[in-house]
């Protein structure tokens, strides 16, 4: 990146220096300073006028929106994606968004969509070459909708021969993902040959990799799976605390407060699990939160006090903070372009939170939505709302 910048008119990035640092930060949990760095590379893209870029840098950024616990940008960059791909031809990033969006349907109880999304990726899949980036999270999300539908054998089959397809091509990176759900399933199946090698590797890549919070968690997670240890699990969800990923958060919440109620301790497995049940609501998934809320039931806990259930969908209440900040920069005037310019984002994303914004208000023009966004004062509310969307100096990356 250093040389890039210092090349004759920045001829050095036209190759998308950004795109490989973005990766790496996403792996070291440095989930700002990948979207920081993502954003400043697509600016920069723009700039050049390199519209090939853009599908390079869907790809890691709905991967980090999706970590992160961004749903609803991760859902607009998707759709971004497969516009840019309908106008282009550039289908690069289809197979990752389809992945990303089943897996965030199916979290979201929304069966058919995830299926139908799932479908997609593993067309996308068995067309190309499958050493692509996060390409075998296609098989991931399609185990995890067989399972939901009932069908565990081949649930269990699809997850496990994934997984052998990550170690045949050295795909280490992809346990951490993938380990956990093929730990559990392995268990479910008897398979305790299986836990305990998923376990082993696992555990050999957080150790070749100190200090990464959502490795150790995830070896602790699978460690505390395999022997059934409350203790292990609720550290896996002390080290994910500092990892910025809240859905393996969550989850390692709920296994230790489910482990906790099982061993007897309901008094400790409450506060864990309330912790996953609001991570849940905030997330929107309800899969989740239904199966948590009855390992609760189970264990005659009562809830405390609810917080807010999820978003509407409609009305301005259902804006996400992004949104609200889209609909007050309509409201200055800006145009899509100079949007983008402002919240370092391509202005076909810009375009997609638009229409979502439009169908959302039942609006149909920017005169209507300039009008609301005054009315509503979402100049000030809509930029104080998104401080989770970095707005990076292009030097700082």
């Amino acid at each position: 990146m250093r040389a890039a910048d210092r090349s004759p008119r920045r001829e050095g990035h036209r190759y998308p220096v950004h795109v490989a640092r973005g990766y790496i930060l996403i792996e070291l949990d440095r989930l700002a300073d990948a979207r920081a760095t993502l954003e400043a590379g697509t600016r920069i893209g723009e700039e050049l006028g390199l519209g090939w870029h853009q599908g390079s840098y869907y790809v890691p950024g709905i991967v980090q929106h999706f970590v992160a616990g961004q749903w609803d940008e991760a859902v607009t960059e998707i759709e971004a994606s497969i516009e840019l791909a309908a106008g282009t031809g550039e289908s690069f990033g289809l197979l990752l968004g389809h992945s990303v969006l089943a897996l965030i349907s199916l979290h979201r109880n929304d069966i058919r969509r995830a299926r139908e999304a799932a479908d997609a990726a593993i067309g996308q899949y068995s067309g190309t070459a499958t050493t692509r980036f996060r390409s075998q999270w296609a098989l991931w999300a399609r185990a995890l909708i067989l399972e939901a539908d009932g069908s565990t054998a081949e649930a269990y089959a699809t997850l496990a021969g994934c997984w052998d397809r990550c170690a045949e091509l050295g795909l280490v990176l992809e346990y951490r993902m993938i380990g956990p759900d093929l730990v559990r399933m392995a268990l479910a199946r008897a398979d305790q040959g299986r836990a305990r090698e998923v376990t082993a590797r696992v555990t050999e890549l957080a150790e070749q990799n100190p200090g990464i919070g959502s490795l150790a968690g995830t070896a602790l997670r699978c460690r505390g799976l395999l022997d059934d240890d409350a203790g292990a699990l609720r550290a896996a969800a002390d080290a994910y605390a500092d990892g910025a990923r809240p859905l393996e958060l969550a989850l390692a919440a709920e296994e230790a407060g489910a482990a906790l109620a099982r061993h007897g301790l309901p008094g400790q497995a409450r506060p864990l699990l309330d912790r996953a049940t609001e991570i849940y609501e905030r997330l929107g998934a309800t899969r989740d939160l239904a199966r948590a809320e009855a390992v609760l039931r189970g264990a005659g806990i009562r809830r405390g006090r609810r917080g807010s259930r999820g978003r509407p969908q409609f009305g301005w209440p259902s804006l996400t903070p992004t949104e609200r900040t889209v609909a007050s920069l309509v409201a200055e005037g800006l145009s899509n372009p100079q949007i983008g310019d402002r919240l370092y984002i391509s202005h076909r994303t810009v375009q997609t939170h638009l229409a979502h914004v439009f169908a959302k208000l039942d609006l149909t023009s920017r005169a209507q939505l300039a009008a609301e966004a005054t009315r509503r004062g979402s100049r000030l509310t809509g930029i104080s709302e998104v401080a989770d969307v970095p707005v990076p100096a292009v030097t700082a990356c």
